[in-house]
């Protein structure tokens, strides 16, 4: 099933307009318990009619604003914050039934416009997961003269990246979301030799390509090959040297940063996490608690300081930084926890200005 675009932008206007439009739905859970453990049983029901309700609102538009292969991914996603997306329910009917379950139904007010909002992040951390974001960049140490050169074999990576499905960025916009880059390096040396007394010239042109992580430097993959052309000209030798070259070397190339797109992705780093005008130190903690609860990737987090009303938290998360800062903006958890204001992104460093708490559901039973 392809994008339904004109619903997809439709739940998206609204979504800009207010994420708070709801909608009222009827749903029921169920709950199986073992004899005397009937209160087990209701919790169950309970939190198995709030999800029901949830997945009621969200159905339609899960189904229509995401492709088949990722319908699941999403919905599950969606399904496991279910709470998050109830602004209150009441319960119309509950009991136990003949066959050793109980049953509840309630009526709940379900924030759709959150759940547009969220689908659309899901939507856009899906798509970063299945189309890497690359770089190509020429190594400053490329001597002027063979920088044409260079430039082209950027460009023939480009093409060629481009059409394998990866999203190929600018240099400058790779600090915009997470991305790795592939710094490219070019050699050329020539050597005559006579042959029966004609004086011949070939040229050996080397081309190098690394994938580098842009916050640390660090060298993840290499390849390299080597073309040897003839010709009196070194430059003409140097840009028929770079098509060939470019060619022996992009299935390694494509190999290493696919590999390497999916280590990152995974990969475990440190996040300092300040958030600005937060009221006291007992709402630091509870931010603490959230983000150690429900936050998926989180592997260790820590309030290391509350000074003037400013948290300085250190996150161990399992996921590019970006990812980690979207599960916060979640409509979901904001609406659960806590409401801020991005101020600044930059090198695994996320600043955020506190702006309230956010509500729980309620039950007008």
């Amino acid at each position: 099933m392809k994008f339904n675009i004109a619903f997809l932008v439709s739940c998206l206007l609204l979504a800009a307009a207010s994420s708070c439009w709801g909608v009222e739905v009827d749903a029921t859970g169920m709950g199986f318990f073992e004899a005397g453990r009937e209160a087990v049983g209701r919790e169950k029901a309970l939190n198995d009619a709030k999800r029901a309700a949830v997945e009621k609102a969200v159905g339609v538009s899960v189904s229509s604003a995401t492709e088949v292969r990722n319908f699941m991914t999403v919905r599950d996603q969606v399904l496991s914050r279910a709470t998050g997306y109830l602004k209150n329910y009441k319960i119309l009917k509950e009991g136990p039934t003949p066959f050793g379950s109980y049953e509840v139904s309630i009526r709940a007010d379900v924030m759709a416009g959150a759940l547009v909002d969220d689908l659309s992040r899901f939507a856009k951390m899906l798509s970063l997961q299945k189309s890497p974001r690359i770089a190509v960049q020429v190594l400053p140490t490329v001597p002027a003269e063979y920088r044409s050169a260079a430039n082209k074999a950027v460009s023939l990576l480009n093409h060629r990246l481009a059409r394998s499905g990866f999203t190929v960025v600018d240099p400058q916009a790779v600090r915009s979301g997470p991305a790795l880059i592939l710094k490219l390096g070019v050699e050329c040396s020539s050597k005559d030799a006579l042959y029966e007394g004609v004086k011949l010239t070939s040229n050996e042109v080397g081309l190098s390509a690394d994938v580098v992580r842009p916050e640390s430097g660090e060298v993840l993959a290499s390849a390299s090959a080597v073309a040897t052309t003839p010709g009196a000209s070194p430059l003409k030798a140097l840009d028929k040297g770079v098509e060939i070259t470019v060619s022996r070397i992009y299935e390694q190339v494509r190999s290493n940063l696919a590999r390497a797109w999916s280590q990152e992705l995974n990969a475990a780093r440190d996040i300092v996490l300040f958030v600005e005008a937060t009221p006291n130190y007992r709402d630091g903690m509870q931010m603490l608690q959230a983000m150690r609860s429900d936050v998926p990737g989180v592997e260790r987090a820590e309030l290391i300081r509350y000074k003037n009303g400013k948290c300085r938290f250190e996150i161990r998360y399992k996921g590019q930084p970006q990812f980690f800062l979207s599960e916060l903006e979640m409509s979901y958890f904001q609406s659960k926890y806590f409401r801020f204001k991005v101020k600044e992104v930059s090198d695994g460093v996320i600043v955020l200005r506190y702006s309230g708490k956010g509500g729980k559901v309620e039950n007008g039973s």
